[in-house]
Formats: C-alpha cells, sequence, structure tokens
C-alpha cells in the first residue's frame, strides 16, 4: 500500500511539473500564422501595447516619451476595442477566440 501511495505521490508531482514548464509564447508565431491576417494584426498590436505599457516608468523621461509615441503609433488606445470587434467577427472560430485569450487576456 506504501509504494502504491508513493507511486501516486511521484506521479503526481512529476504531472504537476511537466504542466508548470509549458510555455504558450514559445508557439505565439506560429499560433499567429494560424489566425486570419486581421486577427493576427490585431492581436500582435494588442500584445504589442501591453508589453510597451509595462515597461513605462512614469517619471516623464525620454525612454517614457518614446514609449509614449510607440503606443500612440500603434493606436493603443483603440485596441480593447479592436479585440473586441475580431471577438464578434470570429465568434465560431475557436482557435481565434483562445489565442486572444491566451495572448492577450491573461
Amino acid at each position: 500500500m506504501m509504494a502504491q501511495c508513493t507511486g501516486l505521490a511521484l506521479l503526481l508531482l512529476l504531472s504537476g511539473h511537466a504542466a508548470a514548464e509549458y510555455d504558450p509564447w514559445q508557439h505565439y508565431d506560429k499560433t499567429l500564422k494560424t489566425l486570419p491576417k486581421d486577427a493576427a494584426a490585431v492581436l500582435d498590436r494588442g500584445v504589442t501595447c501591453n508589453h510597451l505599457a509595462g515597461e513605462f516608468n512614469g517619471d516623464g523621461s525620454e525612454a517614457d516619451k518614446k514609449r509614449n509615441r510607440e503606443l500612440t503609433k500603434l493606436r493603443c488606445d483603440t485596441v480593447d476595442s479592436d479585440i473586441s470587434r475580431i471577438k464578434t467577427r470570429y465568434k465560431s472560430q475557436p482557435k481565434v477566440l483562445q489565442a486572444i485569450r491566451t495572448y492577450y487576456e491573461e
């Protein structure tokens, strides 16, 4: 009985470890290529906007000014509504919706 419990515990630990190593970002470029072009473009823009927004220091530095110009150029102020439009357009395509959930909403 003890050997069975130990084996089960080991199996649970190993399966949890394997699941923890999965990184969806390793498949990001490949995933984009499987999406309709407009969906891929909006998703990629949203991901880039999220990334740039996360690099803001809020100190008014030259780096912040540069990021702000990039955010404006990418139209990051409209990306949420653009993502919503794509979700509506492709509501019957689970791979589009899953990609948005994985890379933009999480």
